[in-house]
């Protein structure tokens, strides 16, 4: 997958749960957190539809460090490599 391809993966998987996310323009390098509301839960279910997407098991360390569009991307390209 192309580093385009895995943007448009997690995007897509985090606007499942917050729809208004394709609506604003989200800067790939600021921390989530900083820029929407982003509870743990919500964390979690897209560590979950991520990791489902892809067959892999997003271990509950990786999910809390895993908090932008880039930390994302830059994770699943190790991790698919």
């Amino acid at each position: 997958m192309t580093e385009r391809d895995l943007e448009e993966l997690v995007l897509k998987c985090l606007s499942s749960s917050r729809p208004e996310i394709g609506e604003v323009p989200l800067d790939p390098d600021r921390p989530f957190d900083d820029q929407f509301d982003f509870p743990p839960a919500e964390r979690q279910a897209l560590a979950e539809a991520v990791g489902r997407e892809l067959g892999l098991d997003i271990s509950p360390a990786a999910r809390n460090r895993l908090n932008s569009l880039t930390g994302w991307v830059r994770y699943l390209e190790r991790t698919l490599a």
